[in-house]
């Protein structure tokens, strides 16, 4: 057993046993097993990022210099994870992009016309008030998986894992975020 899939099959047991349970998420492969959590278990998950790179290729060719022997298999995982959640009527993902390019869809893991058919994606319009924003994506139903970025470049994050009764819940600052934005139209 690699160390990708140690780091999954523990943040999987914490899920299941309803534990709170923290992690630290060091780089972009255990960012990968956390949105491949997200997606095998979340309904609906929230997202506020860059450009989706976790759902693309060249993230992946990271993930396998820096796991050669479990790269390919997360990225076949996170493809079929993808396909699933995005094919599932009862399921939906909201994602707000923080600098859209125009290559959110370059080397996507599904077609992109699947991926926007589900969707609701937006692009955050930054004000002069507005701080600035760290990464996160979480299980907006119950929030039982949140992931939050510490660093936007190095993918290092902080992930909790279950319920914490007087925790700050994510939605509405969501909400807030989304009142930001705008919707997205590549």
């Amino acid at each position: 057993m690699g160390e990708l899939y140690k780091y999954y099959k523990a943040l999987e047991d914490a899920y299941n046993s309803g534990v709170l349970h923290f992690e630290n998420n060091s780089d972009r492969g255990h960012n990968a097993e956390v949105m491949l959590l997200m997606l095998r278990k979340a309904n609906r998950i929230g997202m506020v990022c860059g450009s989706m790179s976790v759902f693309r290729k060249s993230f992946y060719e990271h993930v396998k210099s820096a796991y050669p022997d479990e790269g390919g298999i997360l990225e076949e995982k996170m493809t079929e994870a993808l396909h699933q959640f995005i094919s599932d009527p009862t399921k939906s993902i909201t994602v707000v992009l923080e600098n859209p390019e125009g290559e959110e869809f370059d080397g996507f893991l599904i077609p992109k016309e699947d991926f926007r058919s589900k969707a609701r994606m937006y692009v955050l319009k930054w004000d002069e008030y507005m701080p600035e924003l760290g990464h996160f994506s979480y299980s907006q139903e119950d929030e039982r998986i949140v992931r939050l970025e510490n660093d936007k470049d190095s993918h290092e994050a902080l992930v909790k894992i279950g319920n914490w009764e007087e925790e700050e819940k994510l939605n509405p600052v969501f909400d807030k975020i989304l009142k930001q934005s705008e919707v997205y139209s590549a």
